[in-house]
């Protein structure tokens, strides 16, 4: 029984692109599927669901963290698959410039990773204020930590939306010219005429 629940798992988890991904969803599948062979898999959910605490008027179990990344790593693979889909449907609008596709690339996976998240935890019943502190802090740790890498994202936005450089552009820093290669999130890459690539902070 666990080498035929073995082969029928691996035969699903082959139509995953990523090798990761379908090594990961095929060893966490067989493990529930071997506990539920050997009738062990109600007493161990039962075992981690002891193991909780409180947040707020939110119980939180082992249990319902497991759940929750289960269903965020699903939701999150979905996101890849449909978010790739939507920027090659973008990429083939011609009235959009290159610039515009990126930008609306960029902010549809963004858009759809956080759907994802705030999905998986309202479909396990987990009271989203309880982030409300958690959002609190993430704000401090921006405003003194990640500064840098936010304003560079800024940055970034800005220079899609107002269409200064695209891809294939030859542009100047520092008296060296270049071609730009792709406009990251952070950085832009550039590179020059003797072939070497330079990654070059947005806000510069």
């Amino acid at each position: 029984n666990l080498l035929g629940a073995w082969v029928v798992i691996r035969l699903f988890s082959n139509f995953i692109g990523e090798p990761f991904w379908a090594q990961t969803i095929a060893v966490a599948a067989w493990t529930v599927a071997a506990l539920n062979i050997f009738g062990l898999l109600v007493p161990v959910m039962a075992f981690l669901n002891g193991f909780a605490f409180h947040a707020g008027d939110t119980r939180v179990s082992i249990l319902l963290v497991l759940k929750a990344i289960a269903l965020v790593v699903l939701l999150l693979w979905g996101t890849t698959i449909l978010s790739s889909f939507l920027q090659r449907r973008i990429n083939s609008l011609p009235a959009l410039t290159p610039s515009v596709q990126i930008l609306m690339g960029k902010v549809t996976r963004i858009a759809l990773v956080a759907l994802a998240f705030f999905v998986a935890l309202t479909s396990l019943g987990i009271d989203l204020s309880i982030f409300a502190v958690l959002g609190g802090a993430i704000g401090i740790g921006v405003g003194f930590g990640l500064q840098k890498i936010v304003g560079n994202f800024i940055s970034g936005v800005i220079l899609l939306m107002d269409r200064s450089i695209k891809p294939g552009d030859v542009i100047e820093v520092a008296g060296t010219y270049g071609w730009v290669r792709s406009l990251g999130a952070r950085f832009t890459s550039v590179v020059t005429r003797d072939g070497h690539e330079h990654l070059i902070p947005n806000e510069e």
